[in-house]
């Protein structure tokens, strides 16, 4: 476990130092693919919706995820559910990429997260032109799975549905060219170990029907949307998307390691223990609601609080070189989450990755935006999802 460790602080350490690949595409065409050539045992690739409809307090504390989930291996388990994973060499036709998924959802109607709305292995195809079909384990579109398919007319418009067994989601999703983060966005590095390539969506607006145990609602409001191809072992991360009334956005992204790597269930460590963290390169923006032009904080800290309610709490702070900052405590209402298993050493051990999601509130906001006092008044009530992981996912 120490060898891991030092891998990680190393892989992490160096990468300004290793040039990034030359892409040719935008990055919404990035979406489409899943950069074969670069995958590895320790692959994994994920393509993820969080929807937070329009509300009367603002965007919460309803809230909605689904995702498509692809990870290397001969077998996979995502919440003790087996099926066959990721192929590293797959056989080309025509250009459609042909491979094994899973397709998770949960719906939170505001008092209940109705979790495993979708839960099921999937047969996926994607095509470089524009769509992702991941239906059945056979790619039957009566089955179970997820769907997402360009919008010619609608700027970066993807057409998504995910069907399950407690529920169902059909939605539109699309952004604004005019504005850096209401489009995708791509990131991308590389190392002689292997590297992350990230389309990442900061703001889009939604709009479909979405299905649960508590019935069915028409539901609009606004986003975010990630595709990444990870081409190295999984472990631990804080990530934060939150935003405000009038549609201010913030996020935070602290990967860490310490005695996290070693945990594997739903528990936590003494307050003390829990808090013993190295942060690895963090990061964190914020951009007013309207104009989109971010301002990125060079220092950030998301750090764990003793729990209130049945939760754990965390205070977030995030501070620029010029004096700008902000900060927040952030209360969870809910939780969820799935565990993310591969079998090792012939099947004797599985790595686990535990994936956390905290549904929370922001409270106690204050801070200093373009030299100017932030005014929670103006912004409007904050909700948000925080992912909290530990473990490695090897």
């Amino acid at each position: 476990m120490a060898l891991s460790v030092f891998f990680l602080a190393v892989f992490y350490k160096i990468m300004p130092m290793i040039p990034q690949l030359s892409l040719n595409t935008t990055p919404f065409d990035r979406i489409w693919t899943q950069l074969r050539h670069l995958q590895n045992r320790h692959s994994s690739s994920w393509w993820f919706f969080l929807l937070f409809p329009r509300q009367k307090d603002g965007f919460g504390p309803k809230q909605m995820m689904f995702a498509l989930v692809s990870r290397a291996g001969q077998t996979v388990e995502i919440s003790h559910v087996p099926h066959p994973g990721l192929v590293l060499h797959p056989s080309a036709n025509g250009g459609v990429d042909r491979f094994n998924t899973f397709a998770v959802g949960w719906i939170n109607d505001g008092q209940t997260v109705h979790e495993k709305i979708v839960h099921h292995p999937a047969t996926a195809q994607l095509s470089p032109d524009g769509a992702l079909h991941a239906w059945g384990e056979n790619g039957d579109a009566a089955a179970h799975g997820g769907s997402l398919q360009t919008i010619p007319d609608k700027p970066f418009g993807i057409e998504a549905q995910f069907r399950g067994e407690r529920g169902a989601a059909h939605f539109q999703v699309w952004g604004d060219p005019a504005y850096p983060l209401t489009g995708p966005i791509e990131s991308d590095v590389q190392t002689f170990w292997g590297g992350a390539n990230v389309v990442y969506w900061p703001h889009l607006r939604f709009a479909g029907e979405f299905h649960s145990p508590a019935g069915s609602e028409w539901l609009e409001g606004i986003g975010y949307f990630q595709r990444v191809c990870l081409n190295f072992p999984a472990f631990p991360w804080k990530w934060i998307w939150a935003t405000f009334a009038d549609e201010s956005i913030f996020s935070a992204f602290v990967p860490y390691v310490g005695p996290h790597l070693l945990r594997r269930g739903h528990w936590f460590f003494p307050h003390w223990l829990e808090r013993a963290a190295a942060s690895i390169k963090p990061s964190a923006y914020f951009a007013h609601g309207g104009s989109w032009y971010p301002v990125e904080f060079e220092q950030t800290q998301v750090s764990i609080l003793p729990a209130r309610r049945g939760h754990p709490h965390f205070a977030v702070r995030c501070q620029a070189k010029n004096g700008d900052f902000i900060q927040y405590r952030l209360e969870p209402h809910a939780h969820t989450g799935f565990l993310l298993d591969r079998p090792r050493l012939g099947g004797w051990w599985r790595s686990r990755f535990n994936y956390n999601e905290y549904l929370f509130q922001i409270q106690e906001l204050s801070g200093r935006i373009f030299g100017k006092p932030l005014k929670p008044q103006s912004l409007g009530s904050g909700f948000g999802n925080l992912e909290y992981t530990w473990g490695l996912g090897i």
